[in-house]
């Protein structure tokens, strides 16, 4: 009777999520990585799930669905910083965030700290758009119409007014993570990859199904041993190389750390006042919004580089 019970509960909330992965699909300009969160989440209910058919089918006690969920849970532990991304109040602000803001958008931040552009108020409507009906549809006018000519390949951006924002995506997204106590900075002298022999923060690339703060977290972990605490979401950069390579990141302040700082094979670190910071051997956009960063105030910006030659840039802060 119990595990009666307990399976229809588990399908009812495996089927509750399944649903709600799929109105996320409505939303992934902006929420992917809270619809991976979801997917997850179905995951192990369906091995709840599983788990408990083989133990009524094979007449096993009731009491295993208490070893079961401890399994779980321990699962669930691993892969917290990739499921429990959901939150109620804004990263920045602070501020009690709205439901859709909490189930549908990756940065956790409310409408003012993060104001919604247009490609995102439209991601609804581009969502059926990109429906199979809709593309047999565009096939059916190719066939009506004749092949659709080429676009010529566009002219490289040299200015970030060249560049529609709201429309651009990426190659790779990434993050940087500092992490700040009192008037000292912790920074490293990176080793391998891009900036590799600049100074930066701990930082890069965000892996599929990774939220931002997960993958901070992470590389600050990997790059030199420790786990940075308390995090504020303060910085959103795009970068647009002229050879046609792109990243974002998100910048991340850290208010402390545990854990014992170690120099890795990817990253040497030191400590550093916040008046002495070594820009002249750091990236040459660093100094146009790190300091507003690291006053508090969240900051966007949008760069254009020709290798480490910063051609143009724009800076806001909200």
């Amino acid at each position: 009777m119990v595990l009666l019970v307990v399976q229809k509960i588990a399908v009812a909330l495996l089927l509750l999520v399944l649903v709600f992965n799929l109105t996320q699909r409505r939303h992934l300009a902006h929420g992917e990585y809270k619809r991976y969160a979801t997917l997850y989440a179905a995951g192990l209910l369906l091995l709840f799930y599983a788990a408990t058919i083989g133990i009524g089918r094979y007449d096993l006690s009731p009491s295993l669905l208490i070893l079961v969920a401890a399994l779980e849970g321990a699962v669930l532990y691993l892969l917290r910083t990739r499921i429990l991304i959901f939150r109620f109040r804004c990263a920045t602000c602070a501020a009690r965030l709205p439901l859709e803001r909490v189930l549908y958008f990756d940065s956790n931040q409310c409408d003012r700290c993060a104001p919604l552009s247009e490609a995102e108020r439209e991601s609804g409507r581009l969502a059926v758009i990109d429906s199979p009906i809709a593309s047999a549809g565009a096939a059916v006018s190719r066939l009506r119409t004749g092949p659709v000519p080429e676009k010529a390949a566009p002219a490289v951006a040299r200015t970030t007014v060249e560049i529609d924002w709201e429309a651009w995506a990426p190659t790779e997204k990434a993050v940087l993570c500092f992490v700040a106590e009192g008037e000292r900075l912790l920074l490293i002298e990176k080793k391998t990859g891009l900036g590799s022999g600049k100074v930066n923060a701990p930082g890069g690339r965000v892996e599929p199904g990774e939220s931002p703060e997960a993958a901070a977290i992470r590389e600050t972990e990997e790059e030199i041993g420790v786990t940075p605490r308390d995090l504020r979401l303060l910085a959103e950069l795009s970068f647009q190389f002229v050879d046609g390579y792109s990243l974002s990141c998100h910048v991340f302040v850290a208010s402390g750390y545990a854990g014992e700082i170690r120099e890795t094979a990817e990253a040497a670190p030191f400590w550093c006042a916040r008046s002495e910071i070594p820009y002249d051997r750091m990236w040459a956009d660093d100094r146009l919004w790190l300091p507003g960063v690291l006053s508090g105030t969240y900051t966007v910006g949008r760069f254009i580089l020709d290798g480490d030659a910063l051609l143009d840039s724009d800076v806001t802060t909200r």
